[in-house]
């Protein structure tokens, strides 16, 4: 074989190479989009009041694709006036970011909030429906052990959702802390 036809065998293989990377990356993409395109009713600014252990509060979030449409991100504020149930009041923020895992075919949300809780859920498919999305934590740092908590996100219209926040504090049952009630401000740029 000549050098010439070398470098070229050299080159096709490269080139097919690269052709099936592109072709991994866009089923990967299409694919992530199909598990994402559930999330998309929340895409926007929403503000909700809602009630609670810790008592009633004020609350705002906004949800936006990023990292070129491969994650949501949510930004969150609840404002706990001070009340019986919460004698000093509080502000409670978190960052959320919403993927679709391709191994196990499922979304999952991520939490980080201003108490240093970290928590890692799936989304719970049996239970959920359309216009109902149930996350189970998969994983919670800096709270005690044996905890679990659950999100449930109930879809009531274009322009409105519930979300539900459940705990086990290690008592076998899930338990309502928290439910908010979300009204849409404004959609994503756009949209």
């Amino acid at each position: 074989m000549t050098k010439d036809a070398s470098q070229i065998g050299i080159y096709r293989t490269i080139v097919i190479a690269f052709a099936a990377l592109i072709g991994v990356a866009q089923l990967a993409s299409a694919n992530n989009q199909m598990g994402m395109e559930r999330l998309n009713v929340l895409l926007g600014e929403w503000r909700g009041v809602g009630d609670g252990k810790w008592g009633s509060h004020a609350a705002e979030r906004n949800y936006l694709l990023i990292l070129d449409g491969a994650f949501i991100q949510g930004r969150g504020l609840s404002v706990y006036p001070k009340q019986e149930k919460n004698q000093d009041g509080e502000r409670h923020s978190s960052l959320s970011l919403y993927g679709f895992d391709q191994q196990r075919q499922t979304l999952v949300k991520r939490e980080f909030d201003n108490e240093a809780f970290v928590a890692t859920y799936y989304l719970d498919a049996e239970s959920s429906t359309d216009r109902r999305l149930v996350f189970v934590a998969e994983n919670l740092e800096n709270v005690p052990a044996g905890w679990r908590a659950r999100v449930t996100i109930l879809t009531i219209g274009e322009d409105e959702f519930h979300e539900l926040f459940e705990l086990d504090t290690a008592k076998g049952e899930f338990e309502l802390y928290v439910t908010t009630r979300f009204l849409r401000m404004s959609k994503p740029s756009g949209g």
